[in-house]
Formats: structure tokens, C-alpha cells, sequence
């Protein structure tokens, strides 16, 4: 699906480096920067609002993401368990080489998505606090 057919945008709070857009099937929200113990309260509170306002899967894009750190990791594991319960699924999508190589070291290499669908955010997406 291209990025402007059957999506909406979704008016959230999130973390400063993120963008956010729903569409037919699942949620997919955009990391960008930098990615670290001064931003999983934002995030988290980003993916606490998406799981309250949807139903679907979450897709989380990491191609923009220039560093993660090991509490983001975190974040994302407990997202993922958090949508198992609800038998949601959690998606990796084109992640960075950075973070590329934490998802690898920390054996989440199959929450990565073989291939993208809608791979860019909107225009005028970008959910800064």
C-alpha cells in the first residue's frame, strides 16, 4: 500500500523523534535520532497510547534511527509481550545498521520485517512534544 492510500494520521503525544500513522490493518510508528535512556519514557508513553487507541499490529520503522540504546531494547520487548497477550503482533521494519546490529545482539532478529509496504511517513507527521 502506498503511504497515502486508507491511512490517517493519529493525534498522540509521543516521544520528540517520532511520527505515528494508523492504516487499514496496523499502526506504524517512525523512530528517528537517537534512542536512549532520556527518551523510553516518551516512547513508551507513545506506545502505550497506540496500544489504547487501536487494535491492530505495530509496526516500529528504525531506519532513521541513528543510535539505540539497551533501554529502548527494553521498551521493544515489553511492547512485544504486552501485545502477545492481546494476540497483536509487534514488527520491526528497516532498521538502521546501529540498529540493526542491538536488535542482533539482543536476539530479536525475527521481530524484523522481510519487506515494507508503507515505508515513509506522512508529511506533517512528526509528533514532537
Amino acid at each position: 500500500m502506498a503511504p497515502s492510500e486508507a491511512s490517517s494520521e493519529v493525534g498522540l503525544r509521543p516521544c520528540r523523534t517520532s511520527s505515528v500513522r494508523r492504516t487499514e490493518s496496523r499502526t506504524v510508528v517512525w523512530l528517528s535520532g537517537e534512542h536512549d535512556l532520556s527518551t523510553v519514557d516518551a516512547f513508551s508513553q507513545t506506545l502505550a497510547r497506540v496500544f489504547a487507541l487501536d487494535d491492530g499490529d505495530v509496526v516500529l520503522d528504525l531506519s532513521g534511527v541513528q543510535f539505540m540504546g539497551a533501554a529502548t531494547i527494553d521498551v521493544i520487548v515489553r511492547a512485544k509481550d504486552a501485545l502477545d497477550l492481546r494476540s497483536r503482533v509487534l514488527t520491526l521494519r528497516s532498521p538502521s545498521v546501529s540498529a540493526q546490529r542491538l536488535v542482533d545482539l539482543c536476539g530479536l532478529a525475527d521481530l524484523v520485517e522481510a519487506s515494507s509496504t508503507d515505508a515513509q511517513p506522512l508529511a506533517g507527521t512528526n509528533l514532537e512534544r
